[in-house]
């Protein structure tokens, strides 16, 4: 008897999440959830799990705790280009994630100040695995946050990359922000 609800106890734990979230009622599938970017608004206040990396002279990437430039929560990370960075270059967050099962990244971008930036150009960019994957020109600042969705059918561990590249030399300054990076698909 001992051993039938022994038997009984796992099925129902193993099975438990799937149904709860089948019903309605969990936010997603608890421990059966595939893992997506830790720390995907910067709520922590820092980059906790990012790592910034870049060609570019400035430091780039700083947490902003400043509700009014977040897409949502208090913190965006903040991409300043200014004239400092005299070769161009690059600025990137990145993260290694388990690509399993994902069939994209989704996050939110904002370009607050563009400053024409005579004699370079800027692109936002997504690498996974170090292919580019999506790549847009920087051509004016926006009113409000949007979405970019950029399709990714990696499996395993691989490191995904967001940032922003400038071709040339600046003469004045932009400020972009990332914020809601997550990755899409079954279970995420």
């Amino acid at each position: 008897m001992k051993r039938i609800w022994l038997i009984v106890l796992v099925i129902l734990l193993l099975i438990s999440p799937v149904v709860a979230e089948r019903g309605g009622r969990g936010k997603h599938m608890g421990w059966l959830k595939t893992p997506d970017f830790k720390n995907p608004g910067f709520e922590e206040g820092d980059l906790s799990h990012w790592t910034t990396t870049g060609t570019a002279t400035r430091e780039w990437f700083q947490p902003l705790n400043k509700a009014s430039w977040a897409n949502s929560g208090d913190y965006s990370a903040e991409c300043i280009v200014s004239a400092a960075d005299v070769d161009g270059g690059d600025k990137f967050i990145s993260q290694d994630v388990n690509f399993t099962g994902a069939t994209g990244i989704k996050f939110s971008v904002k370009v607050h100040y563009y400053m024409n930036t005579w004699g370079s150009t800027e692109y936002i960019r997504v690498y996974v695995a170090g292919d580019k994957l999506y790549e847009e020109e920087v051509t004016d600042h926006e009113h409000s946050y949007r979405d970019i969705y950029v399709p990714a059918t990696y499996r395993g561990i691989q490191t995904a990359s967001i940032g922003v590249m400038i071709d040339g030399k600046p003469t004045s300054g932009n400020v972009v922000s990332f914020d809601d990076i997550h990755l899409v698909g079954p279970g995420f």
